[in-house]
């Protein structure tokens, strides 16, 4: 038997429960978060009850271009290509079309497929403005000069894609920008680390071995290492890279002199020297389908610790199963089960195996305490092929031993060789390490500088706590120009995407200010800035809209929750520069999640009507609105409306067959156009 060494791998834990199985990863707890600069490595942050701390990443590509040359029915994945990649399990894309101002026509429909094969439409509430979560209906038409965000909602989706499902008209080009979002509007989640391919590389005290297993390694050095008590140091290595052990064992009283042992032929295990270089004998048969069912190759295996079995396979088997068993009696009259690890792959252990034809397989079996193994035909062979099967034994003891004294240096190799870490921006470890963390009813209560190890809660789910990213910004004063901008990092640098939910923003603003606003900007294609609206810039503590731009007030700190709706960034524009000798410092804290209670504008009027279309765009009637309204194609209608703003045209409108309908945020019904291709048709609106 290959005993695993338990070694300390440099691991120091305060506070910690001994866990037997598996190796925690911990975090540090510090009551003022680090500020690193770009390059630097710190260790993973947690908060006071020893929870993760997390902020979410956003991936972003901008797609290729489309134009008049671009096919009907071409499409585009989150890659920005009109290749798939990978499956995407984001819970929300956001899609921007920025459109150059020759097109003419054109529109897209975006798809979802549950399967990766099947694509279907996406449904209206999957497809929406990120501004006011507005449904968009599809297929989305193109206009000249817009740039359009659209908020894709995965609901369980593998994949999503955009279909050009009409061709582009005019010179112009739509380009499609794609950012994957870690969140979803109210969408909140636990997280479960799962190992190289799910194997497991831990186990409970007493249980079965895991499947896989991590490779350990030492440090050597000229100069023994003196630690002092209750300090971890690496294992030792001697110049030839052999584990240097202190027994710190005395041999027993008397002469103890060892020399030499010289050993003769190979002999039974009967015999009084059945020892080969610390190996059994090996015993070996040959099996056809001639062999009866439950013969068995046996060897008497005690002092040994562990089997190997060799099962040679010919060609031209078809079936057959062999079992692995020990006995604690020569004789095996009480046989067990016992299983048996393939050393060729990384199959879990187990007490049976099935011939394969063409195949040379070997095992090893844990024998310790038992007096005898076998192999047992339990399922006779089919076919015309002969399996060789061989048995040995090994005394040698396995690297499980204890070692007393001395330290040294773990360098981790993962299953079969593969590496299992990697430098900060080098390529990924080609095997991933199983982490674990501990379940305590009561929370820990970490100090400044504290490990603890992850926590995990009654169903193994790993706890975790969204940080906060905290940034003082450079102060602006009347020497800062207008059309200085300053982003989340609190410098003039965009920094990394956040994926943040909503950011606050306080100005602290000097008693010397005269005048100077600020314009707070946002983008959905990392590329063009629009200003927020300030239906998205609020008052955190009553949530009402604040003015953007916000002209600077004197000895005022004012504080700005900003909801991000799907921008992928922020930044505030110095739009009207400082006067006076006061100074204006920005303060920013980045959200994980933003709960915002919103008030619901209320009418209690409804209003509603018919109108008929004809070949000319003509307004809706006039009528104040509250909330906006509705458009429906009557039942009846034979040919499709077209809907859409002033200067609609059938090939720019939203259509409308019979019975669809189209709903718009708009103060007043005769914002909205509708035209048809010829007079027949009519719609129905409603509204308030």
């Amino acid at each position: 038997m290959i005993r695993r060494l338990l070694l300390v791998l440099g691991l120091a834990c305060l506070s910690c429960v001994s866990v037997f199985a598996q190796q925690p990863v911990g975090s540090i707890y510090n009551t003022t978060p680090p500020a690193p600069t770009n390059g630097q490595t710190l260790g993973n942050q947690s908060d006071q009850a020893g929870n993760l701390l997390t902020s979410p990443g956003v991936q972003f590509k901008a797609g290729t271009a489309w134009t008049s040359a671009t096919s009907s029915g071409t499409f585009q994945y989150p890659t920005g290509t009109p290749t798939q990649g990978q499956a995407n399990s984001v819970p929300a894309i956001l899609v921007q079309l920025d459109q150059t101002s020759t097109i003419s026509a054109g529109a897209v429909t975006f798809q979802g497929t549950n399967d990766g094969i099947n694509w279907v439409s996406m449904p209206g509430n999957a497809v929406l403005n990120p501004s006011s979560l507005s449904q968009i209906a599809q297929p989305i038409s193109f206009f000249a000069s817009l740039n359009v965000p659209v908020l894709l909602l995965t609901q369980g989706y593998v994949g999503v894609r955009a279909d050009l499902t009409t061709a582009i008209s005019g010179t112009g080009s739509v380009t499609l920008y794609w950012a994957s979002l870690a969140y979803s509007p109210a969408t909140t989640g636990t997280f479960d680390l799962l190992g190289h391919i799910g194997a497991i590389l831990d186990t409970t005290g007493g249980g079965t071995a895991p499947g896989n297993q991590v490779n350990v390694g030492g440090v050597y050095n000229s100069s023994p290492k003196t630690p002092s008590s209750g300090q971890a140091e690496p294992l030792q290595l001697d110049a030839s890279s052999n584990l240097d052990v202190n027994l710190q064992t005395a041999l027993p009283a008397g002469a103890n002199n060892i020399g030499t042992v010289t050993q003769g032929a190979p002999a039974a295990t009967t015999a009084g020297w059945p020892v080969i270089a610390g190996n059994l004998a090996e015993a070996t048969a040959s099996w056809t389908s001639a062999t009866g069912v439950n013969t068995a190759l046996t060897e008497t295996v005690t002092g040994y610790n562990t089997v190997f079995v060799f099962l040679n396979q010919g060609t031209t088997l078809t079936g057959g199963v062999v079992s692995f068993q020990v006995s604690d009696t020569t004789a095996f009259t009480n046989p067990y089960a016992v299983q048996c690890t393939q050393l060729n792959n990384s199959l879990p252990a187990a007490t049976t195996y099935t011939f394969v034809a063409s195949t040379n397989q070997a095992f090893q079996c844990d024998v310790a305490s038992a007096n005898s193994f076998r192999v047992l035909l339990s399922t006779a062979i089919t076919g015309s092929g002969t399996v060789a099967v061989g048995i040995t034994a090994s005394s040698q003891a396995d690297a499980s031993e204890e070692v007393v004294g001395g330290t040294v240096t773990a360098e981790i190799t993962g299953h079969a060789g593969a590496t299992v870490d990697a430098a900060a921006g080098a390529t990924a470890a080609t095997n991933s390490v199983q982490a674990g963390g501990d379940y305590n009813t009561s929370a820990p209560a970490p100090t400044n500088g504290q490990q603890e190890p992850l926590q995990l809660d009654q169903a193994s789910n790993q706890l975790t706590f969204p940080g906060v990213q905290f940034k003082a910004g450079t102060a602006w004063s009347s020497g800062t120009s207008s059309g200085t901008f300053q982003y989340p990092t609190g410098t003039t640098t965009s920094g990394q995407l956040t994926g943040a939910a909503g950011f606050i923003v306080q100005l602290d603003q000097t008693t010397t200010l005269t005048g100077g606003a600020v314009t707070f900007q946002g983008t959905f294609d990392n590329t063009n800035w629009v200003t927020i609206p300030t239906a998205q810039v609020l008052n955190p503590a009553t949530y009402a809209q604040l003015t953007n731009p916000y002209s600077f007030v004197a000895s005022t700190n004012q504080p700005f929750l900003i909801v991000v709706s799907g921008y992928v960034n922020i930044r505030a524009d110095l739009s009207t520069a400082i006067t006076g000798t006061g100074t204006v410092t920005p303060q920013w804290t980045l959200l994980p999640t933003v709960n915002v209670v919103a008030p619901v504008a209320l009418s209690s009027t409804i209003l509603a009507g018919q109108q008929a279309v004809t070949a000319s765009a003509a307004a809706l009637g006039t009528n104040s609105l509250t909330n906006g309204l509705c458009v429906e194609a009557l039942s009846t209608n034979i040919i499709s409306i077209y809907v859409g703003p002033f200067g609609v045209t059938t090939s720019t409108g939203i259509e409308l067959p019979a019975r669809a309908s189209y709903c718009a945020a708009v103060s007043n019904s005769n914002a909205l156009y509708v035209i048809a291709s010829a007079t027949g048709a009519s719609v129905t609106w409603s509204g308030n």
